[in-house]
């Protein structure tokens, strides 16, 4: 139905009569809004981040170098009744399933171990794992120590803060640790503990340089079909075979060892780590065993002189009377037979059997006895 206009008024006239249509005004997005959306993104951007952590810390176990990707094993297993820790001396030579099936034998105890050494790490760094990441609920009763030397000592160049994926062990009250040099660091260590994407970025990088570039050469450890190097959940290193110690690869370690061996002196910071290390565990309630790894006649040649180890055997010896821990002392092994020739992979490193031998001497000597009441608990 049409209406008609009004009496006396043609379309016209209605028309021009009408009020005009107002137009809706544009607004444009406030300065708070647009705030508002980065500081969401920003923190999606972390909240992703931060979940990817473990798997990145999965990948990066695939590079054959010194990270604190070990950690990764310690949050992934069940709760140990025996955890190894150290450098790489303890990563490639105390063997978990090897001590797990010695006390079971001996004791019928059924007990778990775990590795979670790092290759290159010393007290400074498990100092603050045991702080920072193996929490109460999840502590093991026992930790050996599997103690090298150059963790006491003065190493030219070591910095623990420049390894890998180290942040990931700090937290706000270990400011102190990595901010000695200015205000630089001090800027670096808030960011990277309010922004995980900004701590993780190394970690991501080097997670998608393995799965995405041919060229990385730890590439090949995971991307290596039916021939993949299985990485043991128990932590324990493997070897892996496309790295062959040659010649030139034993004359490089070597001349890194006589680097610190052939000036040796104690580093005062890193022997009161250990220290720390021992207080804390004790005021937590769990028993530390100290293993002086051993090493080969050929290492033991690389010391300035024998007055020398003498001053770090006292000192080892010192710190394991003053915390009351036991102390297997394997440093000068070969001199009563207790490793054969052939024990090590190189210089330093045992060879998988070495490590049975020692894993054996430890589970037989000091952790049975501990732990037989596992077997009726």
């Amino acid at each position: 139905m049409t209406l008609a206009p009004p009496a006396g008024l043609d379309k016209a006239e209605v028309v021009e009569r009408s009020p005009p249509l107002k137009s809706i005004p544009r607004t444009e997005p406030s300065q708070w809004t647009t705030l508002g959306v980065l500081g969401v993104l920003v923190v999606l951007v972390n909240v992703g981040a931060l979940a990817s952590e473990a798997p990145l810390l999965r990948l990066a176990r695939y590079q054959f170098a010194p990270t604190a990707a070990s950690i990764i094993v310690y949050e992934d297993a069940p709760r140990a009744d025996v955890m190894f820790m150290g450098s790489s001396r303890a990563l490639f030579g105390l063997d978990p399933a090897v001590a797990s099936d010695e006390v079971t034998a001996s004791t019928g105890a059924q007990v778990r171990a775990l590795n979670i050494a790092i290759a290159g790490g010393a007290t400074d760094m498990n100092y603050l794992i045991l702080k920072n990441v193996i929490d109460r609920a999840k502590q093991p009763r026992i930790v050996v120590y599997g103690l090298a030397e150059f963790e006491l000592m003065q190493v030219p160049n070591y910095d623990p803060c420049r390894f890998p994926y180290f942040a990931l062990l700090l937290r706000w009250d270990d400011s102190a640790v990595c901010t000695q040099t200015g205000l630089n660091d001090r800027l670096d260590f808030i960011a990277e503990q309010l922004a995980p994407m900004y701590r993780d970025r190394e970690l991501i990088r080097s997670g998608l340089s393995l799965l995405l570039n041919p060229d990385d050469v730890f590439s090949n450890l995971y991307h290596s079909g039916t021939g993949r190097v299985a990485l043991r959940d128990d932590g324990f290193g493997t070897w892996p075979p496309n790295l062959p110690v040659d010649e030139r690869t034993r004359a490089a370690t070597r001349a890194g060892i006589l680097a610190y061996l052939s000036k040796f002196q104690l580093d005062p910071a890193r022997v009161a780590r250990l220290d720390d290390f021992l207080t804390l565990a004790k005021q937590r309630g769990i028993e530390v065993i100290l293993v002086s790894m051993p090493v080969p006649p050929e290492f033991l040649q690389l010391w300035d002189d024998g007055a020398s180890i003498d001053r770090f055997d006292a000192q080892v010896h010192g710190i394991a009377q003053a915390h009351a821990v036991a102390l297997v002392d394997l440093y000068a092994n070969l001199a009563d037979g207790t490793l054969p020739a052939d024990a090590f992979i190189d210089l330093h490193h045992l060879t998988p059997d070495g490590a049975a031998i020692v894993t054996r001497l430890i589970a037989d000597e000091y952790l049975a006895p501990r732990l037989k009441f596992a077997a009726n608990s």
